[in-house]
């Protein structure tokens, strides 16, 4: 596996540049970066950009060096790195809502940031073509029966609660739910009771 060294002798060291090596390399370099954290080798220490220019921080694994590796984007477009590593997706967005520097086949494009409170576009870069508001917010669909790691209407079945926890119409209801276990949260859901204070 290559190591950093490898791809800083390929690259344009910037001099004076500290703590750690900085280099500048072509899109090609950069692909070969996101694609070393894609099989772990590296890690990413961080995603930045300037009005014309990205930047990624990486660590190697196996020998603890830090690089900085740059990419010039006179077209405002640079390779995405989120394609081969996911968690860098919202640190694309960020830099496309402050910079107005896209990621090339970004899996989601939403903005990050930027849901037209500001007033103007791109506000950290010197683009005078963008518009100045952003397309409305799209939310992703959720799907399955169970949102975010809890069903309470499943638990109400395994707690047999549910002849109590209904509204008016003798629904069972999110908001019927959150009412009953206020109420009586410890006890609602089977658990032993807690004796005020036992905790002091």
């Amino acid at each position: 596996m290559p190591s950093l060294i490898d791809l800083m002798l390929e690259g344009r060291k910037i001099r004076q540049h500290s703590p750690w090596p900085r280099i500048v390399v072509d899109a090609h370099l950069w692909k070969f970066a996101a694609g070393e954290l894609a099989q772990g080798g590296w890690s990413l220490l961080g995603l930045w950009g300037e009005p014309t220019t990205v930047h990624m921080a990486v660590i190697d694994r196996d020998t603890a060096e830090v690089a900085v590796i740059s990419l010039d984007c006179p077209s405002r477009v640079y390779p995405s790195v989120s394609q081969h590593h996911p968690p860098a997706i919202r640190l694309e967005r960020t830099i496309n809502d402050l910079f107005g520097l896209t990621a090339e086949d970004l899996p989601d494009a939403r903005p990050w940031l930027d849901h037209n409170c500001w007033g103007v576009r791109f506000p950290l870069s010197d683009r005078i073509d963008a518009l100045s508001t952003s397309a409305p917010y799209r939310f992703l669909a959720a799907e399955g029966d169970v949102r975010h790691g809890r069903n309470p209407t499943r638990e109400l079945t395994q707690c047999q609660l549910q002849d109590t926890c209904t509204n008016p119409a003798g629904e069972v209801t999110n908001r019927a739910i959150r009412e009953h276990h206020r109420q009586d949260p410890v006890e609602a859901v089977g658990a032993p009771a807690i004796e005020r204070g036992s905790f002091q």
